[in-house]
């Protein structure tokens, strides 16, 4: 039942304090001892003391954080228009802390200063944010727009520019910047930190809208918060569809607020003959076993005899996407049979035509493998089953970064 008054750096009671959310309402506990809370005295009214009591969840220890014009915050009791208030207006030390009704003086402007851990909980780089309520969805630029307030959203994953993210610590925070302009980065539209508030992108300016925290979670998804640490980024009504808008919300502990952060490298390849190795089967490679090299010859896993047949000229044409041609004859090219984007369709050779069926992103993953992904179906070149054995199949399938979709690409001889 200790009492609330001004203090300073130098006082010797409770001055760091941890908020909590339950989703509804924020909880304010001692940093020192979570089993204190902030507690009105009683019902609310204005005059009623401000005091700890042990930890609860009563109307008494229920708050909400209100950002002013001015870019404080109102402490509000869930149980009325009454916030946490400096008695009279004071702001000399040993003031008491009481509820008063809601009046817009500086008397009830409260500023969040972050002490906590400032450590960098991921390391800078280029990523794909998957949504972790659906890891089909990532965190994607609408329409690839890099002009100021176009909406971030999450979108089913299609390997492009727009769904890639370069995150940089500085300072205890983060910016989040889109590939496709350095100078854009994530941005809380009007610098409005309350449930709701939408996420785009905006040119940099340093501002505290543009300052995120990232924070690993238990089960090695990661959040983002806002710089005061109350708000998340959250998938707007917790929804798992292609589209769904981002925006901030409270912490509420839901799939909404987590990610899957992937990493990965922008080096192109250069020019040249390549064989594509299997991760699975004992030195196998992508190949169209034998000379053939005619329309329609199937590629497949073959063994890496050193013969032509197991070896591809691959050719950058625009950004990270490729065209794989036989070394054989540099005329037939890996192609997606008919054109097809359903999961399983065959890969085979075919005459160079120039479609997306015949073009692909070449992709370096955190592990330094490759993922090689068809610009007409954003799917993944796949081994079958996962074999191991000559012969098996290849085709494309929906991402899910199994051994079957990951290669070692390393240069050979003509």
């Amino acid at each position: 039942d200790g009492n609330i008054e001004i203090g300073d750096e130098d006082s010797t009671g409770i001055t760091t304090w941890d908020i909590y959310s339950d989703g509804s309402y924020f909880y304010i506990r001692s940093s020192a001892d979570d089993t204190i809370s902030l507690s009105t005295e009683k019902d609310s009214k204005s005059g009623v003391n401000i005091k700890i009591n042990t930890s609860n969840t009563s109307k008494n220890q229920q708050w909400k954080f209100i950002q002013t014009d001015d870019k404080y915050y109102y402490i509000r009791s869930s149980s009325g228009n009454y916030n946490i208030d400096s008695a009279n207006g004071s702001k000399q030390l040993g003031t008491n802390i009481q509820l008063w009704s809601s009046n817009g003086t500086k008397a009830q402007k409260w500023k969040l200063e972050r002490i906590n851990d400032e450590s960098q909980a991921l390391e800078n780089g280029t990523y794909m944010i998957k949504a972790y309520n659906n890891p089909n969805n990532v965190i994607d630029l609408r329409g690839a727009n890099t002009n100021s307030s176009t909406n971030i959203q999450v979108y089913q994953s299609n390997f492009t520019w727009a769904q890639l993210w370069n995150i940089e610590y500085d300072n205890g925070y983060y910016k989040i910047k889109t590939y496709l302009d350095e100078n854009k980065v994530f941005d809380i539209s009007y610098s409005s930190f309350k449930n709701g508030s939408n996420v785009q992108l905006y040119k940099t300016n340093n501002s505290e809208a543009q300052k995120w925290i990232i924070e690993k979670n238990d089960d090695d998804t990661y959040s983002f918060s806002t710089c005061d640490g109350l708000w998340k980024l959250d998938i707007s009504s917790g929804s798992t569809n292609s589209g769904a808008n981002l925006q901030i919300y409270q912490t509420n502990g839901t799939a909404a607020q987590k990610y899957i952060f992937e990493k990965t490298s922008m080096d192109y390849l250069e020019n040249g003959y390549y064989s594509i190795n299997s991760l699975l089967g004992e030195d196998m490679v992508v190949g169209a076993n034998n000379a053939n090299t005619a329309n329609g010859k199937n590629v497949e896993l073959t063994k890496n005899n050193n013969f032509r047949y197991t070896k591809w000229y691959i050719k950058r044409i625009d950004k990270d996407v490729y065209t794989i041609a036989s070394a054989q004859n540099r005329d037939k090219v890996l192609d997606v049979q008919n054109g097809g984007t359903a999961d399983a369709s065959n890969i085979q050779l075919y005459k160079s035509n120039g479609t997306a069926a015949q073009k692909w992103i070449i992709r370096r993953n955190a592990d330094d493998t490759y993922r090689i992904i068809g610009t007409g179906s954003s799917k993944s070149l796949d081994i079958k089953g996962a074999g191991t054995v000559e012969g098996t199949n290849i085709h494309i399938y929906s991402n899910n970064d199994s051994k079957a979709q990951k290669f070692n690409i390393t240069p050979v001889d003509q």
